[in-house]
């Protein structure tokens, strides 16, 4: 079995090296922290696959941002073709709008379906419905497939995916991401 690995070589400041081969076992995936001294602004791209229900909730975020996403990093929102003139106005600067049709594999389609169905009292908001190469696909699934094929529309060499209903309050850059040795991990929620 072929195993494609992605070595760095942080001490030449040389770009990450891309190398194939066989081999028995997957390579070691380094961590964000051993990454960080080899990485520069521009090697950050922040995805967010939204669609028109959370337009505004994206104009937010986008405004954050705006003020506090590293000078050379590049944010990408993913949006629906039908959605793309909603969310052009925010493009531009290091911001491009990518539609989920131009980056899912081919054999994926989205069916022809109403948004909602009003019949009397009964009032139903329709999700989208996808046909894939294995039959019908929940839109879940196609929401992983767009992260999945990331590296299919940015040539970055760190991604993060940020929901719309988020906005940054504090910088963002490849620095931020990466923890320092001998620094606490922050936790969450219940547990250890």
């Amino acid at each position: 079995m072929a195993y494609i690995s992605l070595r760095v070589v942080p001490e030449s400041g040389q770009r990450a090296k891309l190398s194939a081969g066989p081999s028995s076992r997957p390579p070691r995936v380094p961590r964000v922290e051993e990454l960080s001294g080899a990485l520069r602004p521009i090697d950050l791209a922040v995805v967010t696959v939204s669609y028109r229900g959370d337009l505004e909730l994206a104009r937010d975020l986008c405004l954050s941002m705006d003020r506090f996403l590293a000078e050379g990093a590049e944010h990408i929102p993913v949006v629906p073709r039908g959605d793309l003139a909603l969310f052009e106005p925010l493009a531009g600067g290091r911001r491009r709008i990518v539609t989920v049709e131009s980056v899912l594999p081919r054999g994926y389609m989205q069916l022809p379906a109403p948004r909602r169905i009003r019949i009397g009292p009964f009032d139903r908001r329709i999700r989208e419905i996808w046909t894939g190469p294995g039959g019908v696909v929940r839109g879940w699934i196609i929401q992983q497939i767009l992260k999945l094929s990331a590296p299919s529309f940015t040539d970055r060499e760190l991604i993060v995916f940020a929901d719309s209903d988020i906005v940054l309050v504090a910088p963002l850059s490849v620095d931020s991401l990466a923890r320092r040795p001998g620094s606490p991990v922050p936790r969450s929620g219940r547990g250890g």
